[in-house]
């Protein structure tokens, strides 16, 4: 015969949920990375319309302070949109990196995959800004936003991660230093009440616009491997081999520099 014992008690109610704040973290920071980025304001190329423009806005949002004395109101949050590889999360970091605030990058597959319980996602939300306000200054990252904050269709557990966002965005306990960025290939998919809170900071993050700035994220890229570049190689006949093969995204032009030194590496 097994009696019910005060073990049996402490199983079931870490099961259905009791937590305690350090299995709070835990579970939260399964979906979520925290991470200190080492990017910085040079390493950010090209977008020379609006990266001032957006490193000022998220900057001066995250000293309440400063913006209290200008009589300015921090927006709730910034919305990135472009297309892929265009730069959206490398310019959050750098903006994390240069206010030496923590930077809490939050993928939408990750929100949702690691929900093992029903209204597990909107509560690792709701915990996710509960820790960004404790760790502040902090820059909430959610990556594919359209993703966790699409239009709600009924379904039951898209629409509930939305109205937690809406509820952290305009709850009683105010985002003091701390601000929200999300990144998204489709703004269009987002909910209207989501876009209503983020207005008119909605901007988009445009491809590489000409040689100008196509040739400042190339010399960004291949200032690293300087000393083990050949005397050949020069920032304009890279850039041509660029434009021979239509590579304009940021990401894939560093990835291909990578590559290449990846080459040498493996010729020694």
């Amino acid at each position: 015969q097994y009696d019910v014992t005060v073990e049996d008690f402490r199983i079931a109610s870490r099961e259905l949920r009791g937590y305690v704040e350090q299995e709070k973290s835990s579970e939260v920071m399964s979906a979520v990375l925290r991470i200190r980025p080492s990017i910085t304001y040079d390493d950010v190329g090209g977008l020379f319309s609006v990266k001032e423009k957006i490193f000022k806005t998220i900057s001066l949002s995250l000293r309440s302070d400063l913006a209290a004395k200008m009589g300015w109101v921090p927006p709730k949050g910034v919305i990135l949109w472009g297309e892929p590889g265009c730069g959206k999360t490398h310019i959050s970091k750098a903006i994390a990196r240069e206010n030496d605030a923590s930077f809490f990058y939050a993928p939408a597959a990750q929100l949702l995959i690691n929900a093992k319980w029903i209204g597990e996602p909107e509560k690792n939300v709701k915990d996710l800004f509960s820790m960004a306000r404790k760790a502040a200054p902090s820059i909430v990252f959610f990556d594919e936003f359209d993703i966790i904050a699409g239009k709600r269709r009924g379904d039951p557990v898209g629409d509930k991660i939305t109205a937690q966002i809406l509820t952290e965005l305009d709850g009683l306990q105010p985002l003091e230093n701390v601000i929200v960025i999300a990144a998204t290939n489709r703004v269009e998919m987002i909910d209207e009440a989501i876009l209503n809170r983020f207005e008119p900071n909605i901007l988009e993050i445009p491809l590489p616009k000409n040689d100008e700035e196509r040739s400042d994220i190339v010399n960004i890229h291949l200032r690293q491997y300087l000393s083990h570049i050949d005397p050949e190689v020069t920032t304009d006949k890279v850039l041509s081999v660029f434009k021979r093969f239509r590579l304009v995204s940021p990401r894939v032009v560093a990835e291909v520099i990578r590559e290449s030194n990846r080459l040498r590496v493996q010729e020694i």
